[in-house]
């Protein structure tokens, strides 16, 4: 963006606020039908709003000696109202042109000033319009408080229009009484001119005038009224607007209202379906609860069976060394046995028969014995592996 180097807005009295989003900017023309030739009080077309701020900036950005009169009287067009001060478009150039000239030769002086060794401030210091011409957007707010801030505000600016509409309706018909009651006296001294000339024939170079003067005065009387007319027209012209507007404001603001109610709805719902989920979560949590109590109930009994199972592999190795040692006592009497029938061979011929049923009795008995011991220890097995 290019650096400001003056301040064309202020110093052509175009508008003092041309940074303002919105701020209407007025004619720069004068309504010479009027005493003192006062300014006049309509307001640009706003889609004439950013050619003049873009000038205003190409303006600024130039110095005052550099600045062309085509461009000024662009300018001066674009800030001239259409229905009536468009043809003051050469008279506000000539204007702006001595004004820029004047402000050239100040900027000059200045100039010469800093050249003699006066502090002066950097041209980055100068005022830069650009950023009041052209304002940062603001943020988009969403919510209930900003519709109806916007609401209200809306309301209060149309209550405010309507008023002044109203006001200048008043002082325009005001206006127009006043200048029918001026017109109709001007018709009565015109009368009475004319009376006056039908009776005095010396005086009738006087007279016409005299008439000419009033004759003028009631032109511009009617100017006036053609104005004030045209005006009123325009007033009316911007009540309708301002109405349309206020209804489309009201479609938006119960649209605006419609999707409330159903955020609110869905708020309400997502709050239900929220406790649902926490109560079932709460049964959750009471069942979590309930399965660790079962849990550690089936830890303990783990915990117990573990220990039966660890001393019924103690009896298991107890049973099993028993039966070793019966397996190495059954195994010492077949040592035996068979050494008893080598001594039965060796005694067979003295007394075999004697001898040999002892034998035979004495090794039943071991048998039986050996049978039952054995027996008893797998019945005590199967015992502890049922129990297990």
């Amino acid at each position: 963006m290019s650096t400001a180097l003056w301040d064309p807005a202020n110093l052509l009295q175009i508008s003092y606020e041309t940074h303002v989003p919105g701020a209407p900017i007025f004619c720069v023309g004068e309504s010479r039908s009027r005493l003192d030739n006062p300014r006049c009080r309509y307001t640009i077309p706003e889609p004439d709003y950013s050619r003049i701020r873009t000038t205003l900036v190409h303006l600024a950005s130039k110095d005052p000696e550099d600045v062309e009169r085509e461009a000024l009287h662009t300018l001066a067009f674009l800030c001239l109202c259409d229905g009536y001060h468009k043809p003051q478009a050469k008279d506000v150039t000539d204007r702006w042109v001595r004004i820029v000239g004047q402000a050239a030769a100040q900027q000059q002086q200045q100039r010469k000033g800093h050249s003699r060794g006066s502090s002066s401030a950097s041209m980055s210091d100068w005022w830069d319009p650009s950023s009041e011409l052209f304002p940062r957007p603001s943020n988009t707010q969403q919510g209930r408080g900003q519709v109806a801030g916007s609401s209200k505000k809306l309301e209060e600016e149309l209550a405010a229009a309507t008023a002044e509409l109203k006001e200048c309706k008043a002082k325009a018909d005001k206006e127009v009484e006043s200048l029918q009651g001026e017109l109709s006296s001007l018709r009565n001294l015109l009368t009475e001119a004319k009376e006056r000339e039908s009776e005095s024939s010396a005086g009738t170079s006087a007279v016409k005038g005299e008439r000419d003067k009033l004759v003028d005065g009631m032109q511009k009387l009617r100017n006036e009224l053609l104005e004030a007319n045209k005006e009123r027209q325009r007033l009316e012209t911007d009540n309708s607007h301002l109405k349309a507007k206020n209804s489309s404001t009201g479609e938006e603001l119960h649209r605006v209202r419609k999707d409330l109610v159903v955020a609110t709805e869905r708020a309400q719902h997502l709050e239900s379906e929220c406790s649902r989920v926490n109560e079932e979560l709460s049964a959750v949590r009471a069942e979590a609860m309930d399965l660790g109590k079962k849990n550690s109930l089936i830890l303990n009994a783990i915990r117990a069976m573990e220990a039966e199972r660890d001393a019924a592999r103690d009896d298991h190795r107890k049973v099993a060394i028993e039966l070793a040692e019966q397996k190495r006592l059954f195994t010492a009497l077949q040592h035996e046995f068979q050494s008893l029938q080598l001594v039965k061979s060796g005694h067979q011929q003295g007394n075999a028969v004697s001898w040999h049923r002892r034998l035979l009795a004495w090794i039943s008995k071991f048998r039986m014995h050996a049978v039952l011991l054995l027996s008893l220890s797998i019945i005590e097995l199967s015992r502890r592996e049922l129990t297990r």
